[in-house]
């Protein structure tokens, strides 16, 4: 069982590193993005907030803008974001189909 299990693990290597690739760069991106609170003020998301961002703007394109509306910048760098985090997941989805294709792994 473990043998499989770390040939399914070593096959998947390439897809979940460009994923936590791709969610570092877009999380610390965003969290270097200024933004403006209700009162004018200048802020920046800290990475807990950047990361809960990316996450659900890359697993479903998004809910909202959270905390504050989000600035001209704030938006670009989510839209690149976007693009730059779905690939990824198309790559591990299509990896795991081959695998479970793979008729050697059965």
């Amino acid at each position: 069982m473990n043998s499989i299990l770390f040939l399914i693990l070593r096959r998947l290597r390439a897809p979940l590193i460009l994923i936590i690739v791709s969610f570092s760069v877009a999380t610390m991106g965003l969290t270097l993005m200024p933004g403006e609170d209700p009162n004018g003020n200048r802020w920046y998301m800290s990475i807990f907030q950047a990361f809960y961002v990316i996450s659900y703007t890359a697993t479903t394109i998004g809910y909202g803008e959270v905390p504050y509306a989000f600035s001209q910048a704030q938006r670009l760098w989510t839209t690149f974001s976007i693009y730059f985090t779905v690939i990824p997941w198309f790559y591990a989805v299509g990896k795991i189909i081959a695998l479970i294709q793979d008729t050697s792994l059965r």
